[in-house]
């Protein structure tokens, strides 16, 4: 029974996943954190490496709501599927008031700031 425990590790999956920003328009706050919705505990061979693929827009438009969902997080190991989570907004944020030039949006779109 030990060598049978020995062969395999147990992966808190919600660790692997890297601290993900997604930027916002129209948005009093530039970027929103996104993270898993839940934690998933997986166990795997002790030699298994586990990839992840993030599927979410680039950018969101405001407002958003904590708890909003964006996207996905598929976990793999050896190209197989092993889990996947939802990802969640951590924040809110809220539609800007202030009306944005041609100019602004543009500059924006491309990261440079005034």
């Amino acid at each position: 029974l030990d060598y049978g425990l020995f062969l395999c590790k147990s992966v808190d999956l919600y660790l692997l996943c890297p601290q993900l920003y997604l930027d916002v328009v129209g948005g009093k706050t530039r970027q929103v954190r996104a993270v898993p919705s839940e934690n998933i505990r997986v166990t795997v061979p002790r030699d298994a490496e586990i990839d992840y693929i993030i599927e979410c827009r680039r950018f969101l438009y405001a407002p958003i709501k904590e708890g909003d969902i964006v996207g996905q997080i598929i976990y793999t190991s050896n190209g197989e599927r092993i889990a996947s989570s939802d990802l969640c907004v951590t924040e809110n944020c809220d539609k800007t008031e202030e009306k944005i030039t041609f100019f602004d949006w543009l500059f924006g779109l491309f990261g440079i700031s005034k």
